[in-house]
């Protein structure tokens, strides 16, 4: 599997080349499936045109000169210069047979100055982009260009920074590239270029989140309403590109914060990005001030129920009821039903921790992802080579940094247990808490059928309603 499998949209309709999550599919918004297409084709898109960009990074020679022009380029340049030169010679040659006060003086000096006007501008075109060529492959190597940037500026710039870019040079003496799309040339001044990651604002983000957690109080009221103003401030000075770039990029959590709407990002909804920015980064904040309340808290020995004395378990039952609420999917179901199922499974998955990038994929959705990487139509043999690679998981977490190293998940969706300890081990309670209460599973268990039998509530909090999944 190659480079260009590509990141997805939490929510993706099921590709009409796999037959292999038909019944979803005919359960699926058309909406919601026309827009999923989309962005799955952008990102596939951008994934093509990075790998493009890491290829050519890779096969510099460490001699090679990266400012230097290709031979196509080179001869576009050549053949303006020597076309400016003639146009100079004549006028210069013209020139010396008038009086500067005749007529025609005039027009023929201001000939020789344009020529030499346009000689100035092409050169610092062309030293101009030699330096944003050197600058936009060392960023990209170094993992510094947003997310947030639109598929179109990966695009282009795959082609004007490797070795594809077709240089026209226009009027003036401006540098031009050839558009494919447009079958016409483009000022280079006027090409949109990817941005940077805004790492300022990401990690003012992380100070204001460590601020909080180590606060020890939750974040309400007017503390609420000052952190949330600050976010705003700070969005609002840096531009759109700043907006893009929170909204992207893996700043406090990896993957970005996984806006699933791709409408979103259209400019004339930019205030609703901006909303759901905010509202992205204060749920991370609130948090993390939730959880630096409860380990700031001071410690009790002894005496209490739980791990170690912790006297927070109250507060961790509702994930626990959760867990075993989410073991209602641990059903056996027919085969053409089971992409169905497992589908709804993982948006549960993805949703228990709103903090998360909700990168979990049911095997369908994976397998899509799978061809679109690969470029290839779905066949028994294709079939047998995503098997080989990825085996028989139902569930998948898809890796954003590195797509080779996604992973299946070893978990039986047919066994309440495992959805029961994957649903802790996926939730917001610390990692105390969730080996505490993965191992009372059978306590849970045994304390809710002894409720059954005597038909009474623990007000312990020991006593989990399991029935309804026995």
């Amino acid at each position: 599997m190659n480079q260009q499998l590509v990141k997805g949209a939490a929510q993706v309709a099921a590709s009409k080349r796999s037959t292999w999550n038909q019944a979803f599919q005919q359960n699926l918004n058309a909406s919601l499936a026309a827009g999923a297409k989309r962005s799955m084709q952008r990102k596939a898109e951008k994934a093509r045109a990075n790998a493009k960009t890491a290829s050519y990074i890779n096969n510099l020679n460490s001699n090679v000169d990266t400012t230097s022009l290709t031979p196509s380029q080179q001869g576009a340049v050549s053949n303006y210069l020597t076309e400016q030169k003639m146009i100079y010679a004549n006028a210069a040659r013209r020139i010396t047979k008038l009086e500067p006060t005749h007529p025609a003086y005039m027009q023929l000096r201001d000939e020789m100055n344009g020529v030499q006007m346009n000689f100035t501008n092409l050169a610092n075109s062309l030293n101009q982009y030699k330096q944003d060529k050197i600058d936009y492959l060392k960023d990209f190597d170094n993992s510094m260009l947003s997310a947030g940037n639109e598929t179109g500026a990966f695009v282009e710039a795959s082609k004007i920074y490797t070795d594809e870019g077709y240089i026209g040079i226009g009027q003036g003496g401006s540098l031009n590239f050839y558009d494919e799309n447009k079958g016409e040339y483009r000022k280079y001044n006027e090409i949109t270029k990817p941005f940077l990651k805004d790492t300022t604002a990401g990690n003012s983000i992380l100070q204001m989140n460590e601020q909080v957690y180590n606060s020890g109080k939750e974040l309400t009221g007017a503390r609420r309403n000052m952190v949330r103003q600050k976010l705003n401030n700070m969005i609002s000075s840096g531009g759109r590109d700043t907006l893009l770039s929170l909204a992207s990029d893996d700043f406090v959590i990896e993957g970005g914060l996984g806006l699933q709407d791709p409408s979103l990002f259209d400019k004339e909804n930019e205030a609703l990005l901006k909303e759901a920015v905010l509202d992205g980064y204060m749920s991370v904040l609130e948090d993390s001030a939730a959880q630096g309340a409860i380990d700031n808290r001071p410690k009790v020995s002894g005496g209490g129920r739980g791990a170690g004395g912790r006297k927070t378990l109250n507060e961790e039952m509702p994930a626990v009821q959760d867990a075993f609420d989410f073991t209602k999917y641990a059903t056996n179901v027919p085969p053409k039903e089971r992409e169905v199922k497992t589908r709804l499974l993982v948006q549960e998955i993805n949703a228990i921790d709103p903090t998360k990038g909700g990168n979990y994929y049911s095997r369908g959705d994976f397998y899509n992802l799978y061809l679109d990487g690969m470029d290839v139509e779905d066949s028994p043999k294709v079939r047998d080579e995503f098997i080989n690679t990825y085996g028989n998981s139902q569930v998948f977490l898809f890796n954003e940094k590195d797509p080779l190293r996604s992973l299946p998940i070893k978990m039986n969706t047919d066994n309440p247990q495992d959805l029961y300890e994957f649903y802790l081990k996926n939730s917001n309670l610390n990692s105390r808490a969730q080996n505490y209460h993965i191992g009372q599973y059978d306590n849970y268990i045994t304390s809710s059928e002894k409720q059954k039998e005597n038909n009474t509530t623990s007000s312990t909090g020991e006593g989990i309603d399991t029935s309804k999944y026995n």
